[in-house]
């Protein structure tokens, strides 16, 4: 199965139905488009732009990086802000205090919202105080119904 722009996936399995399609292979693609949201019928912006910017300032002394997040954030665009993120993270470009700010973020899916809070544990295990600037509250689950 193939999603643009998002992923691409095979399978192969010997046991096929009357329609020559993998049983095992038919199953899991059912289940990665109900449990993490991969449909080919749901749209979703280009996931490139799920991480808007992200800047490092000094506050009196205080380091913190600010990153930007839009739009609507599912499986491909939490997974490009993880990508982003990790990797300034790897370069030593976060400082210590990191704020995610979700003000542009529109709805948040379920495993969206798995990964980024992932995302966090690992950072504040790495010694980062993180910081979720979300003031229409969609980690918090409202879009969770909309979204599933």
């Amino acid at each position: 199965g193939i999603l643009p722009g998002q992923v691409g996936i095979a399978s192969f399995s010997p046991r096929l139905d009357p329609r020559g399609n993998s049983v095992r292979g038919v199953e899991m693609f059912q289940r990665l488009s109900q449990d993490m949201g991969l449909h080919l019928m749901i749209n979703e912006q280009h996931s490139s732009t799920a991480v808007r910017g992200m800047r490092t300032v000094d506050d009196d002394g205080e380091h913190t990086t600010s990153v930007r997040l839009q739009g609507t954030l599912r499986f491909s665009g939490a997974e490009r802000a993880l990508r982003a993120i990790t990797e300034a993270h790897e370069e030593g470009e976060l400082a210590q205090r990191v704020v995610f700010d979700y003000s542009r973020v529109e709805q948040v899916s379920s495993v969206g919202r798995t990964m980024m809070r992932e995302l966090r544990r690992r950072l504040e295990m790495d010694g980062h105080v993180v910081v979720d600037d979300d003031p229409e509250g969609v980690l918090a689950g409202s879009a969770e119904r909309a979204l599933g």
